[in-house]
């Protein structure tokens, strides 16, 4: 069975985007599909590309120094080798894409079973794009959450009735279980390595961690106030662009967090089951790259499930659409965004109460286990689209 899968993504790339590309193809694989995976490539043969082809992955990408303008001619390309698959009575069964214009042109002119995922109410043309789609209930659509859903017809101002919400499905994002493979021997030689770099390493410490992106809305701002509070556990923080890790570098900070920077994706998942606790402190307003749009409302953070997956106890910002998945003092500890001393308060919390810090992660593993794994996500789009 043949899936085209038509991403908006860049490759290479840390762009969350990217990661979700990279693993969809991946679950989508072991349901045995035939894939080619439509996108941009700014340095040809990268490190992701060569695992995607690894995985067996027909890569149609187009080749691009820049990321502009990319993403319709992606489109163009699709629509022309899906022409000559017809042709060659090779075509897929199956389309499923994230770039908005292909998603426009596969359902209004092939006959092609296609579904439209959106991360995000889109603005401009790619807005009336947007909700012309919306709109049509016989197209199928994939959201990653309830608040994504209702964000987007209010943003169109569409009705909503029980046709339309049929042909949507609401999907979070996801992770691969760390714990059904085996953890590669670099992984552990590579955190070892850290930990003796670790001025504080002749005591025995509490790890507190942060994963993800350092830019505007993120919280590194709050945690470098929380090791000030508390100076005798470490805290080590993960990720962020170039520029961001050598901003936050250069800041006065205390002794006992370190920016760590960047490392391959895989090897940082590892990382977070050595942590004691795992830090999400989303603020009120939650920016992209950019600065340009906001995501708090409706956001579905691949970290969330990352974290859910490393068997360790979470603590998160109180936020509305994190709620959907996260439940205080069940599989988390949700605590407001800005008020310093009650992280401060939960983070002794865990570390005193390992009775309710192996609770919290033994609940938040279960239900990541059991919902929001990528292929668990993977085999719910194909049932939705009725493949089998």
């Amino acid at each position: 069975m043949n899936l085209y899968y038509i991403s908006s993504s860049s490759l290479p790339s840390r762009a969350a985007n990217s990661i979700h590309t990279i693993n969809m193809c991946k679950a989508f694989k072991k349901y045995k599909l035939d894939i080619s995976l439509f996108l941009t490539e700014t340095k040809k043969n990268s490190k992701q590309i060569k695992d995607l082809k690894k995985n067996k992955i027909k890569i149609k990408s187009l080749i691009s120094p820049t990321k502009r303008g990319v993403e319709l001619l992606n489109c163009l390309i699709s629509i022309s080798i899906y022409f000559c698959d017809k042709f060659m009575n090779n075509k897929p069964d199956i389309v499923i894409s994230r770039n908005i214009f292909g998603a426009y042109f596969f359902h209004f002119f092939t006959k092609t079973k296609i579904i439209y995922e959106t991360h995000i109410p889109e603005l401009g043309i790619r807005g009336k794009i947007q909700k012309t789609l919306f709109k049509d209930s016989s197209l199928k659509k994939i959201v990653i959450s309830e608040s994504l859903l209702r964000e987007i017809y209010k943003h169109h101002k569409i009705a909503l009735n029980n046709k339309i919400k049929k042909s949507v499905i609401i999907l979070h994002d996801g992770a691969f279980n760390l714990f059904s493979n085996k953890v590669p021997k670099k992984y552990k030689l590579s955190f070892e390595k850290i930990k003796k770099n670790l001025s504080t390493n002749k005591n025995k410490v509490s790890l507190v961690g942060y994963f993800g992106h350092l830019h505007k809305g993120r919280g590194i701002e709050l945690i470098l106030e929380l090791a000030q509070l508390r100076p005798n556990f470490t805290f080590l923080v993960f990720g962020g662009a170039e520029s961001d890790i050598e901003k936050f570098k250069k800041i006065c900070t205390p002794k006992n967090i370190y920016i760590m920077g960047f490392y391959e994706h895989e090897m940082v998942r590892y990382f977070m089951t050595k942590m004691d606790v795992l830090l999400m402190p989303y603020q009120k307003k939650v920016f992209l790259k950019k600065n340009q749009i906001s995501t708090e409302k409706w956001m579905s953070p691949l970290k969330l499930f990352e974290y859910m997956s490393s068997k360790k106890p979470i603590i998160s910002s109180n936020i509305k659409v994190l709620k959907e998945v996260l439940e205080n003092k069940k599989n988390s500890l949700l605590v407001e965004s800005d008020n310093k001393f009650e992280w401060v308060k939960s983070i002794d919390l865990l570390i005193k109460n390992k009775k309710l810090s192996k609770k919290l992660a033994f609940n938040a593993y279960t239900s990541f286990k059991n919902n929001y794994t990528w292929d668990i996500r993977a085999k719910k789009i194909l049932e939705f689209v009725n493949v089998k």
